[in-house]
């Protein structure tokens, strides 16, 4: 699974989807995927490509195809059922 975030550094929700998504990643996806964090304000282009037009976005790739989300990813639960990760 990789996940690659797209954020626009120092701004609340960025600030907020980095904590939450490295958390998740920590306590639920160690070793199981790949994690990058792409500043949109260094890679516009490569933002603008993927689609990710909105920030933060979370473009989330796996064998059964591409799923983007949309916000600071506070909802813990919900991102858990949209990575297909079982919650304690």
């Amino acid at each position: 699974m990789r996940l690659r975030l797209y954020i626009l550094s120092n701004s609340a929700p960025s600030d907020a989807a980095v904590a939450n998504l490295k958390a998740i990643v920590q306590t639920h996806l160690a070793g199981h995927c790949e994690l990058e964090i792409v500043d949109v304000r260094n890679e516009p282009l490569r933002a603008m490509n993927e689609g990710a037009l909105m920030l933060p976005t979370l473009i989330l790739s796996t064998e059964r195809g591409v799923r983007k989300i949309v916000g600071d990813l506070t909802d813990t639960q919900a991102l858990l059922r949209a990575l297909g990760v079982a919650a304690p």
